[in-house]
């Protein structure tokens, strides 16, 4: 890094003059083997960073030596994010590689947004390949093509809820044992009872009632039908199902007995504060999160006291939970070559990868002995740093990803273990075709959210009725004959398993 630094304003005006200066082809395109510049587009988690540039130059310098290239790193907040990637994607700006969940991808690719990458890995993204096991990226085809690489990571999909230790115990709480909604309420009212100023069950507009599906193994398992919000497949029977038909007033009811009794805070219906955010203001003792492997020991080093998780399901791996993180290639990108060349190395570089993650070593960290990451002396949080972008998840292989001291050393050997546990969804790589019902599921998408939005704010005043009349509204606008549709095409995808 030394070496970086000394060299670092000789080589940035080096790579300033030859920005721009590649051959181009008659199409626009870059020639691979002339220096470009490759503009990468992702969420920066904790908000724009102050050094983004000077990390961007120190990047500079290596990409130059490594792979004749400059990068431009496009790294807003993840709202700005959200607005900002559709219009470049709309407008065909020159992205090389931007960050794409499942539901972004599966937009998109239905839009021809993103580039096909199937020959892209076979001639420039051999080695970024053999970072997966055989087969995995055959899990992830959509159409039978792959458009997009998941960040190297955990794969399934599991959650669970996070308790303050301190609280638990203090209250003889096994968190453990809180497997159904009655569990929780007799915990509920404990806290109520002996921790004022704890809010028992923390909800907004975003997180209200936490999933009984995933924390209840009594509770029925089903499968997502992507793109499609009201409709679920059951794997023992194959059948597919609106979740009228599916749905149980268990949990709803006992959201609405905790928000008339005060259990939850008295905002509910109207703050933006999240579970997380208010546990980290010691206004509640329980958050939910991922029940991957280490997630207690970060949440408990950012929010300053110890959490332990509580019971979490088994967990399950689907297209959409492996592509919940991943890089694709929009097709305005203008030399795609050279951008799955920079996705690889970002993927099998770790000094690459970690200068991206983390920034430069004795500014905005240092290594211990044990090879550990700290902050630097005088610096008191990571925020202080001046480059925290918190995008661990957001990019690359977080095999390579260096440790901070308090993570467990063995953590990414739990995350493969973790993976080896999963269930593989059975209807994993099905994708309806929804072309022929686009308006239906539009309206009865609305009136679903509509409803269930006072179902899982508690806000309904009769629970049951209110699951009625969703039922019936969304079957007058042809739910039936939509999920007897999906059922057709779900019957015709399972023969060719």
């Amino acid at each position: 890094m030394k070496k970086i630094m000394a060299t670092l304003l000789a080589v940035t005006l080096t790579i300033s003059c030859m920005v721009g200066c590649g051959k181009k082809s008659e199409n626009g395109s870059v020639k691979n083997d002339d220096f470009t510049t490759l503009r990468i587009m992702y969420p920066s988690v904790n908000g724009a960073q102050k050094d983004v540039e000077e990390v961007q130059n120190a990047l500079n310098v290596l990409l130059k030596d490594k792979l004749n290239c400059a990068i431009e790193l496009d790294a807003p907040e993840m709202g700005t994010y959200a607005q900002r990637l559709p219009l470049a994607l709309q407008a065909n700006e020159d992205v090389a590689i931007a960050w794409a969940n499942f539901p972004i991808i599966l937009q998109n690719v239905n839009k021809n947004a993103f580039a096909p990458l199937d020959d892209l890995l076979k001639s420039n993204g051999k080695e970024l390949a053999k970072v997966f096991e055989d087969g995995f990226l055959d899990k992830v085809k959509i159409n039978e093509k792959i458009y997009a690489i998941p960040v190297n990571k955990e794969f399934c999909a599991g959650s669970a809820n996070y308790f303050d230790k301190e609280i638990a115990e203090r209250n003889g709480i096994d968190v453990k044992s809180l497997k159904t909604a009655l569990d929780y309420d007799k915990a509920f009212e404990k806290i109520k009872k002996n921790e004022p100023g704890i809010t028992p069950l923390w909800s907004s507009k975003e997180q209200a009632i936490f999933s009984m599906e995933s924390t209840n193994p009594e509770y029925p398992k089903y499968e997502e039908v992507f793109g499609i919000s009201w409709m679920l497949i059951d794997p023992k029977t194959d059948k597919v199902q609106g979740i009228y038909d599916t749905i149980e007033p268990e949990p709803y009811e006992y959201m609405k007995k905790w928000v008339d009794e005060g259990v939850t805070n008295a905002d509910t219906a109207t703050t933006s504060v999240g579970r997380y955010k208010a546990a980290s203001a010691g206004k509640t003792w329980m958050i939910s999160g991922s029940s991957k492997p280490g997630y207690a020991a970060e949440a408990s080093a950012d929010l300053g006291r110890e959490f332990i998780q509580g019971y979490a399901a088994q967990p399950k791996m689907s297209i959409a939970s492996m592509l919940g993180s991943a890089a694709v290639i929009p097709v305005g990108c203008k030399n795609k070559e050279k951008a799955m060349e920079l996705l690889q190395l970002i993927y099998t570089d770790k000094e690459v990868l970690n200068l991206l993650q983390f920034g430069i070593e004795g500014k905005h960290y240092v290594k211990n002995a044990d090879g550990m990451l700290e902050l630097p002396p005088g610096v008191a949080t990571k925020s202080d740093s001046g480059y925290n972008p918190g995008i661990n998840w957001i990019i690359g292989n977080q095999y390579n990803n260096y440790l901070w001291k308090g993570e467990d050393p063995q953590k990414w050997e739990k995350f493969k273990e973790f993976n080896k546990e999963a269930v593989l969804d059975k209807s994993n790589g099905f994708v309806c075709d929804t072309s022929k019902y686009k308006n239906e599921i539009a309206v009865i998408t609305s009136e679903y959210q509509t409803a269930y939005q006072m179902l899982a704010m508690g806000t309904s005043s009769d629970v049951k009725d209110s699951i009625a009349r969703m039922k019936e509204t969304m079957l007058k606008y042809k739910a039936d004959e939509v999920v007897q549709e999906v059922q057709r095409q779900y019957d015709e995808f399972l023969k060719t398993k």
